[in-house]
């Protein structure tokens, strides 16, 4: 997978990631706005008596749009819902600050306003957003305090009405739940997504440096394990070894029962050889039929035959591929530092000739 291409899916990934977050934000607020419209007409029939039954229009008409808003989600982009998201925030603010001051809980509309286009803009914008908010704020106080606007409610009324206090309360712990909820539920979508991009990153990993039938490494990943293990055989520290392995006649069981019992065979032949290996050991498959085991420090050719003794018994055990018991025979060749070889891919070499003149005498006694 190219960068572009993965760049790209990670951009629709967020994006998708803001869809749902700022769906998240307007669902929430749609169904729990319409339950605050009863105290919101309790209060202003409370601060003024005189109020006509159409006094939480107003709050009303922003519960419905937030309604519609979630209702029409699926046909505009989180961009426009966040835009008109903070619209009706910024609305509902400045109706709070003309009709209540600081009295009510309008400031927290305006922060909710700027959190809405925070899931959509770059941090140069939200800056930007944030100062226009908050300077239709700073306008209407400079307005009030010139003499321009005057608030109809009356403080001493207000601090002494239950019920203004109670709704303030309500408000403000209302505003802040739904600023903390949506700020927890953009960190968790957040968390999930880079974890499961990392995950992919991590499979894409291994399969640059795994088999994808078998699960063993591949040649380049054993070059990444070999090179620093070859350096300290040039200090002399080590003595690494190359055992090149390939399965006698496995053509012939490609074309008696097909590829896919073919690569049966290669996977259980993987699994036993990877149990018989030391865990210091590097089991690779080449390709085909043919493995190789990197061994960090071989003491002697006697330890070499006797693991090679051991991976030969471990392979022709009969397997069961299908309704067929099939025994299967290897050819190895053994190169070891430095005699046979001082870098990786001379001992791979020489391992190579090893393996064929191994095959050679086998068949000539008839294995």
């Amino acid at each position: 997978m190219s960068p572009d291409i993965t760049s790209l899916e990670e951009e629709k990934r967020f994006r998708r990631l803001k869809g749902d977050l700022i769906s998240f934000t307007v669902a929430l607020l749609a169904y729990s706005s319409l339950l605050l419209i009863p105290f919101a007409y309790l209060r202003i029939a409370q601060e003024r008596p005189d109020t006509t039954p159409f006094g939480p229009l107003f709050p009303m008409a922003i519960a419905i749009f937030v309604v519609c808003l979630h209702v029409a989600r699926d046909r505009l982009s989180p961009e426009a819902r966040a835009i008109i998201l903070c619209l009706l925030c910024m609305s509902a603010g400045v109706a709070g600050l003309l009709a209540r001051g600081i009295l009510g809980p309008a400031i927290f509309f305006f922060v909710l306003a700027v959190l809405c286009l925070n899931f959509v803009l770059t941090m140069r914008q939200i800056v930007v957003v944030s100062l226009v908010v908050f300077g239709v704020a700073g306008l209407i106080t400079y307005f009030h305090f010139g003499g321009h606007h005057v608030i109809q409610v009356d403080p001493k009324q207000v601090f002494a009405a239950p019920a203004a206090w109670i709704m303030s309360l309500l408000v403000a712990l209302y505003l802040v739940g739904v600023i903390a909820f949506t700020s927890n539920r953009y960190r968790t979508m957040v968390n999930e997504l880079l974890l499961e991009l990392d995950q992919e990153r991590q499979q894409v990993t291994n399969l640059a440096f795994r088999d994808t039938l078998t699960g063993l490494l591949n040649l380049r990943a054993l070059t990444n394990r070999a090179e620093p293990l070859i350096a300290q055989a040039a200090r002399g520290k080590i003595n690494p070894a190359v055992l090149f392995l390939d399965l006698d006649h496995f053509k012939a069981i490609n074309d008696e029962f097909g590829h896919a019992s073919g690569d049966e065979v290669l996977v259980q032949v993987a699994e036993r050889l990877l149990k018989t290996v030391r865990q210091s050991d590097t089991l690779i498959r080449l390709g085909g039929d043919e493995f190789l085991v990197f061994i960090p420090d071989a003491e002697n050719a006697e330890e070499l035959e006797h693991l090679i003794t051991r991976l030969r018994g471990a392979v022709f055990e009969p397997m069961q591929i299908d309704t067929h018991s099939l025994q299967v025979g290897i050819s190895v060749g053994a190169a070891r530092y430095p005699e046979q070889g001082g870098d990786l891919d001379a001992l791979m070499r020489n391992a190579d000739d090893a393996m064929y003149q191994d095959k050679a005498r086998r068949r000539g006694r008839g294995d």
